[in-house]
């Protein structure tokens, strides 16, 4: 209807301007055909046609509201309206209806029909009544006195009823219409539009974000918005359907409150579990009674669940205004947008009731973009603090975790000082352990044999030399290597060479660059001076060898380092002779500090001794 309506517009005002162009004088006569009609006359009556003059009309001012004028009634009435029209060329006219309140509704203009609105036999829901207006022909007019009437089909339970017409040169009452439209009827699909938008990016985020239960409620109360101000939304049916429309009419007009009502209690920080359950309840109460008693309860829900609504909205606006967050911009605009919601409901209740002028417009929809812009407002409020709270959570915990850290640190650095001052110690206690078996030993032994007067002065240098080569041996243990092996294997070539000297046994020394071993402890360079002095010495003193090596090499497969002392001596049998003290010795020392001491001799070929490291200490009994 309202896209014929919008189609015929251009083709009245074209018309009307090609009147008043081609009779210029009656340009300004048109200017004063505008009438207001107040004044009519009604008949109860289930006429086809107009009743004559002479029927029982009853005089009355309109707006006319059923509910009010004459409570229960529900059928067919007639409105009899005249207006005077002065002596002038002939204009087209237009007959204004703010809206079509009724089931049905048909006009005449001196007894014949202009045109009419709504099925007939049908309930009708028009959640937004537009208005209408139909062209008049000149032809039908005269000059003098004319008769409007108006026959409607109306239910008083549903207020339904006649407004007051305007009619005149269709100029004047087109720019009326439009303005009617303006406020009526065509901000509402922008509404619709922007909650359906609104709503559907709310469910959108609540799909990725399923714990956030505001964006869910959001979405409907969007949503349902969205349907409710859909200006073209019209449900019809036959009176069998009656019931099933009173149901979808109960929801196209309440479904948005309940969800709205939930929403602003999560934004202010008060879900109330059991208020919600009764409001749902409460809810569902309504929309089982208009399924059960269809249009002949739709008046009395209407009125009395609005109330229910609205002062339910009131006490929601009373709750959001005592939160102690004063300064929270977002709460204000709540605030406000709770407000304009009341009043402009309120108006519109009013209205509804009988409390305020019957042809005054509806207005509740102009809230829905207040309402929506402040949830949204709220909500993303919400998520910024959400996203401040994170942040400072996330800053203080990185202070925690870096003061934690700092104190571990100190932790780990003093436990790793009272290791090393129990390395420390150990080492000294071992060092003192291995002086005094060692060097004390020898002492002991040769202090022995120089007072029983058994051993020669030569005998006595020898002892001597021995004793003082063990010391500087562990002196030099002592001494910093920094993991350096070739300065330790150094350390003992420099203490041999006098001995090697005076053997006249030439040495080959082919130690190469080797990696730095980070277990070379003072004990353990000791163990590793003892074993290579060891393998020296008996090659010096027992092979009767010419020549000796030192070799080193890296097997990197086997995360080994090999140290190999041989010689070209006389060698001995391995399988017959048994190992004496030296190589046992020799081998338990390999073994405490995690390597492998192998002997390989035969007469031919002399003797090879091979020590066989790790390339790390982390397997070793003794590393930490």
């Amino acid at each position: 209807m309202l896209r014929r309506a919008a189609l015929c517009i251009p083709g009245f005002v074209l018309l009307a301007q090609l009147s008043l162009a081609l009779c210029p004088s009656g340009a300004a006569h048109a200017q004063d055909l505008l009438f207001t009609i107040e004044e009519a006359q009604f008949l109860l009556s289930d006429r086809r046609r107009p009743p004559p003059d002479t029927a029982p009309w009853t005089p009355l001012r309109l707006p006319d509201d059923w509910n009010v004028s004459r409570p229960g009634v529900a059928g067919t009435g007639w409105y009899r309206m005249t207006f005077q029209l002065p002596p002038g060329p002939p204009v087209p006219f237009t007959v204004l209806f703010k809206r079509i309140n009724a089931h049905h509704l048909v006009a005449f203009v001196n007894d014949r029909v202009i045109s009419g609105g709504g099925p007939r036999g049908a309930q009708v829901f028009r959640p937004w009544q537009q208005p209408e207006r139909y062209f008049v022909a000149p032809a039908l007019l005269r000059t003098g006195e004319n008769v409007v009437h108006v026959r409607i089909e109306a239910d008083a339970s549903l207020h339904q009823g006649l407004h007051r017409l305007i009619i005149g040169a269709a100029p004047q009452v087109m720019q009326r219409f439009r303005n009617l439209l303006n406020l009526q009827l065509f901000p509402l699909p922008m509404l619709s539009g922007a909650a359906l938008l609104a709503g559907v990016l709310a469910f959108a985020f609540w799909v990725r974000e399923r714990g956030d239960s505001v964006l869910l409620w959001f979405a409907v109360t969007a949503l349902a918005w969205a349907a409710v101000t859909w200006p073209w939304f019209t449900v019809s049916g036959s009176d069998a359907a009656g019931n099933l429309l009173g149901a979808i009419a109960f929801l196209l007009r309440f479904s948005p409150i309940p969800p709205m009502l939930v929403l602003c209690l999560r934004l202010a920080g008060r879900p109330m579990i059991k208020s919600e359950a009764c409001l749902w309840l409460f809810t569902a109460a309504g929309l089982a009674a208009a399924y059960s008693h269809g249009a002949s309860l739709s008046g009395a829900l209407i009125t009395w669940w609005t109330g229910v609504y609205l002062a339910l909205l009131v006490l929601l606006l009373l709750l959001i205004a005592s939160q102690r967050d004063r300064r929270n911009a977002a709460l204000w605009l709540l605030i406000a947008a709770a407000t304009a919601a009341i009043l402009l409901n309120a108006h519109d209740y009013g209205r509804w009731i009988g409390w305020i002028d019957f042809d005054n417009p509806t207005l509740a929809h102009f809230h829905v973009p207040l309402v929506l812009f402040a949830l949204g407002a709220n909500l993303i409020g919400r998520h910024f603090d959400a996203i401040g709270r994170i942040e400072r959570a996330r800053i203080e915990l990185e202070s925690r975790v870096a003061a934690k850290a700092r104190e571990i640190e100190a932790t780990y650095a003093r436990v790793r000082e009272a290791e090393r001052v129990e390395a420390l110690a150990s080492e000294r206690q071992r060092i003192m352990t291995d002086m005094h078996d060692g060097v004390g030993g020898s002492l002991v032994g040769l202090l022995g044999a120089v007072q029983a007067g058994r051993t020669d002065a030569r005998e006595i240098e020898r002892r001597l030399n021995e004793v003082l080569q063990e010391l500087r041996l562990a002196v030099d243990a002592l001494e910093p290597v920094n993991g350096d092996l070739a300065a330790v294997l150094g350390g003992v070539r420099h203490r041999m060479w006098p001995a090697i000297e005076d053997s006249g046994v030439e040495l080959q020394w082919r130690v190469g660059e080797l990696p730095r071993l980070g277990y070379l402890t003072p004990s353990v360079i000791l163990q590793i001076q003892r074993i290579v002095l060891e393998a020296l010495s008996n090659a010096l003193r027992h092979a009767g060898a010419r020549s000796v090596s030192v070799d080193t090499s890296i097997d990197a497969g086997a995360n080994a380092l090999e140290i190999r002392i041989a010689d070209d001596g006389s060698g001995f049998d391995g399988d017959s002779v048994t190992m004496g003290r030296g190589l046992r010795s020799m081998r338990a020392r390999a073994t405490g500090i995690g390597g492998k001491l192998e002997v390989h001799s035969s007469p031919a070929k002399g003797t090879a001794i091979s020590l066989r490291l790790p390339l790390t200490g982390e397997a070793l009994p003794f590393a930490a």
